[in-house]
């Protein structure tokens, strides 16, 4: 509620901050307006996801959030085609949050019949743990919100609409397909609180370390090819445009960048179940900071290219800050997870390269349309991942614990996993 406060008194003052022509100054006050809503909704009514989280069924929250982005984006597809505008696209992305948190609240009834939200079953000595941990966790939010956002105001400023476009559409590829490791943190949170709970700290140790290796893996197989065909991606998500150069090479920094932060999840995941989530304030608040001085300084003194690895540098900085403090706190080797993973992580770089070699050879890889290199990107990605996954597999690295895992991601991998595992001998009495 003090939230939309905040924004209610001062909306006008951030569009006029922003410079936004009269034209469409209604619409971003009513784009403001309605992000504000639908946060101080979420902060409310989060309750519902959180405690699913809570009891370890990240499949239900998993199930709503992409049942409903589906349907967000098939709404605001049709609401663009009749002319609603940025209005119709944030109706669709604010009836996404209500859905979703009905969803679940439809979810957590059924699980949990007798539970009840209400505002008079509140006591007063909860409210000491509530504000202690609850504050901490909102100031975390707030903090997050900052660092998700802080390149883009900062680019926006310095540099202009154009080049902010340019980078924007980097940083959503990069946003899109980093979900798919960050799919595993939610589990991490609820497991390492119930582990602190019973003080099981060697299986906190082993659980953190899978964890590491199994993140790195995913996070590396996905963003070494992004990485090596970055022209092709950008092409084939766009379109041709003069900025696609820019946009390739911001997608090949903050490829790099991203692995070595996707590294973090487990960490402060696992820190927020231990009800420590301070740390990972402290390392946010540093990558902001070495920012906004790399920015500034390659805005006066250097070029484009530096400008635009101001961020992933400060990214990668502040992400190794926070990897060497949550091994410490975890009682994990310093290296981890380079020290158990350094051949298969470099199988990615190595396989990537030489597809892309190998497709540079080929006639095919001329003057390409939107089209053909999209149908390269699937290609290449087919052969990447045959060549990587036969190197990772036999590669000295992962456990057959790790593997096991692994193989239950892949369509239908449970079930090829029961065929054809070794049968163990029974046990004979005697």
């Amino acid at each position: 509620l003090g939230l939309l406060a905040v924004l209610f008194l001062f909306t006008d003052a951030v569009v006029d901050f922003f410079n936004i022509q009269a034209a469409n100054q209604e619409d971003a006050r009513f784009v403001v307006i309605s992000i504000g809503f639908v946060s101080a909704f979420t902060m409310i009514f989060g309750v519902y996801k959180a405690t699913l989280t809570g009891l370890q069924r990240i499949d239900i929250t998993n199930f709503c959030r992409v049942s409903f982005t589906t349907v967000e984006f098939f709404v605001g597809w049709l609401l663009l085609h009749f002319g609603f505008g940025i209005r119709g696209l944030v109706f669709a992305y604010c009836t996404n949050v209500l859905a979703n948190t009905g969803l679940m609240w439809w979810f957590l009834q059924r699980m949990l019949p007798d539970v009840r939200v209400r505002a008079w079953h509140a006591r007063r000595d909860c409210l000491g743990p509530i504000f202690s941990l609850g504050g901490r966790m909102q100031l975390l939010g707030i903090v997050a919100v900052v660092v998700t956002t802080v390149d883009k105001l900062a680019l926006t400023i310095g540099q202009g609409l154009a080049f902010l476009g340019a980078y924007v559409i980097a940083k959503g590829i990069v946003e899109k397909t980093q979900s798919v490791p960050h799919q595993a943190f939610g589990a991490l949170q609820p497991a390492s609180a119930h582990l602190h709970g019973v003080g099981d700290y060697d299986k906190l140790q082993q659980v953190y370390g899978a964890a590491m290796r199994l993140c790195g893996l995913v996070a590396v197989y996905i963003f070494a090819f992004l990485a090596f065909n970055s022209d092709l991606v950008v092409l084939g998500y766009v379109g041709l445009r003069d900025s696609n150069a820019l946009s390739a090479m911001a997608l090949q920094f903050l490829c790099v960048s991203t692995v070595i932060h996707t590294l973090t999840g487990p960490g402060t995941s696992m820190l927020r179940g231990a009800g420590k989530p301070l740390l990972e304030m402290v390392y946010q608040g540093l990558m902001v900071v070495m920012f906004l001085i790399f920015v500034n300084l390659a805005t006066r003194y250097g070029d484009e290219r530096s400008i635009v690895l101001s961020f992933p540098v400060a990214l990668s900085i502040a992400s190794v800050v926070f990897i060497a403090l949550a091994n410490r706190y975890f009682h994990a080797p310093q290296l981890c997870p380079l020290n158990a993973m350094f051949l298969p992580f470099l199988a990615a770089p190595f396989a990537a390269f030489w597809v892309r070699f190998g497709w540079n050879l080929l006639p095919l890889a001329g003057e390409m349309t939107r089209w053909s290199a999209a149908g390269a990107v699937v290609a290449l990605g087919a052969a990447y991942t045959a060549v990587f996954a036969a190197l990772a597999w036999f590669l000295p690295g992962l456990t057959p614990k790790d593997k096991e895992q692994l193989v239950k991601f892949v369509p239908f991998g449970s079930h090829l996993l029961q065929r054809f595992k070794r049968p163990q001998p029974a046990d004979v009495g005697f």
